[in-house]
């Protein structure tokens, strides 16, 4: 039996730099014991791994194409990674993302998935492990991870039919993922505001209560550091986007 590959996108940077360590350090402690063994015993590869003469660019874009799984770090907000990830989202084949925690993600990645990671805290990389197996059981399982790309490919096939009722169909699919994306905005900013307002602050109690009774406060701890998904609690978002899930089976089938 052909053994599965698994492409990781990410940062690399130069040799010694900072960013090439985080990349290492992803792949020794978080990416290699989950996938790299029992039950999924996959080839991991990395560009910079990529050992085979000819055009860089077309191995890269050969990998993204053929290979069963496509792990992507979209910490740094790195252009390669989302050009990379954007090519993958295309094939509609299994991937995941992931992002260090604290990071924000971009608007057009927000509703998809992300497993976030600190690797300074033990605690942390014990929970993306656990949550990266999760996540590659179940894409591998469904041959295939929705995306914002084939989504909208999706909707325009619909369109493109001429069916009333399919045209109809992917306008509600269309306003459903607008409304999804707004959900899962102002459930970052509950969740945020929350924090903020029960951190304590000694004798006065909490800061964001007594900054919040203005309401120029209360606009600022609605904005700053809130809008994205990322500063939100995790089961929450979760929550939102199995429902949103299930909502987009029930309108496809």
């Amino acid at each position: 039996m052909k053994q599965r590959t698994c492409f990781v996108v990410c940062p690399i940077g130069d040799e010694g730099s900072e960013t090439r360590l985080k990349a290492d350090l992803l792949a020794e402690f978080v990416l290699s014991p989950v996938l790299e063994h029992p039950p999924f015993a996959m080839k991991l590869s990395r560009a910079d791994g990529l050992g085979r003469p000819g055009f860089i660019t077309n191995q890269i874009i050969r990998e993204l194409e053929t290979s069963d799984l496509v792990v992507a770090d979209l910490s740094e907000g790195n252009p390669n990674v989302f050009y990379e990830i954007a090519i993958r989202h295309v094939t509609r084949k299994p991937f995941i993302h992931m992002i260090a925690k604290g990071q924000r993600i971009p608007f057009d990645n927000a509703p998809v998935r992300a497993i976030e990671f600190d690797l300074t805290d033990l605690r942390s990389v014990d929970s993306a492990k656990k949550e990266l197996a999760t996540q590659v059981t179940i894409a591998l399982e469904q041959g295939q991870s929705e995306s914002p790309v084939s989504i909208a490919a999706t909707l325009e096939s619909l369109r493109e039919t001429g069916n009333v009722e399919k045209i109809a169909m992917a306008d509600v699919l269309s306003a459903v993922t607008s409304l999804q994306g707004s959900i899962d905005r102002l459930t970052a900013n509950q969740i945020a505001l929350e924090r903020r307002m029960a951190a304590p602050t000694g004798m006065f109690g909490s800061a964001a209560a007594s900054n919040t009774r203005t309401l120029g406060g209360l606009l600022g701890a609605l904005s700053e550091k809130s809008t994205s998904p990322s500063a939100s609690d995790p089961d929450t978002l979760e929550r939102r986007r199995t429902e949103w899930d299930e909502a987009m089976k029930k309108l496809m089938s």
